[in-house]
């Protein structure tokens, strides 16, 4: 871009006439043949219009340079410092100021919107983090940056908010880092077994070895689950027998009843029918003694 496609670009987009811009400095007669690059100006009156058009003055005498690296080198300081300190609103106005995005600045928004869809999320607001994380998504296609471990956050998360709003899971608050401060293995393995349910396996996945259960039987059994979506059914038959083998007599009644159904159903899946008829045959009995 020219020096005079660069001056009526900036001074279009900020919607200054050109007797605004001109002002007593210059008549709008030689500020039209600059525009049109018929007419060279002074080293002092390009800082005239650098200054009028808030703009460095290296921007409009390098012709191969993009205003976005002038505008950006302002700010990047600013930016970094609010990303490091988890300043994440902070962070995205800056950058909301520069009107575009290079490769960096997209990946960057879209951690940050990430980050505040997550913290949107665990104070219960459904909605506005779906909103957040779609925005978040939306970066990650910008950006040719690595951005997996970005993605696949998101859409755990998005998964996450499909399950409890479909199961009315109640207070839906969960931290998917490593920080799972305040929640309860019993809510986590339950919020699982949901998305396993769903059709969410990878999701699921992921999450699991985000949270790291400590609950052996609560592992064993979503591993089973993981196996099993995986049609490795001989794989899930071990662990639930595992589990069984593990349990008291007075475990809790829903748990075991889940792995009894789910042995049954992995016995059939090997055309185990014995297996099955076991498996059937003892959750009948867990059901007439607990009056499930």
């Amino acid at each position: 871009m020219t020096l005079g496609q660069k001056i009526r670009t900036l001074r279009k987009e900020r919607a200054i006439t050109q007797a605004a811009l001109c002002g007593d400095y210059m008549t709008r007669n030689m500020l039209s043949q600059i525009e049109n690059d018929l007419a060279t100006p002074s080293l002092q009156t390009v800082c005239f219009l650098a200054k009028q058009l808030s703009v460095p003055v290296g921007y409009l005498l390098d012709e191969d340079t993009d205003a976005l690296v002038y505008r950006k080198a302002g700010l990047i300081e600013q930016i970094r410092a609010h990303y490091a300190s988890g300043r994440w609103q902070d962070c995205i106005d800056d950058c909301k100021q520069l009107s575009d995005f290079d490769d960096e600045l997209a990946l960057l928004l879209a951690d940050c919107y990430l980050q505040e869809g997550l913290d949107t999320f665990r104070k219960g607001y459904l909605e506005s983090a779906r909103n957040l994380i779609d925005t978040c998504l939306r970066f990650t296609a910008r950006t040719c940056y690595p951005k997996g471990a970005i993605e696949d956050k998101a859409n755990t998360l998005l998964a996450i908010i499909d399950c409890a709003e479909d199961h009315k899971m109640g207070d839906p608050t969960l931290c998917i880092a490593d920080d799972r401060a305040g929640y309860g293995e019993e809510y986590l393995y339950n919020t699982l077994l949901l998305l396993i349910d769903r059709g969410k396996h990878e999701p699921a996945a992921q999450l699991f070895d985000s949270v790291r259960l400590t609950s052996p039987r609560y592992r064993k059994h979503i591993n089973a689950r993981l196996a099993q979506a995986a049609y490795n059914y001989q794989r899930a038959a071990a662990l639930l027998r595992e589990v069984l083998e593990e349990s008291a007599p007075e475990a809790d009644a829903l748990f075991l009843l889940r792995i009894y159904t789910d042995l049954e159903n992995c016995s059939k899946s090997m055309s185990d029918y014995e297996g099955a008829y076991r498996a059937a045959v003892a959750k009948g009995e867990l059901i007439g003694r607990f009056h499930l």
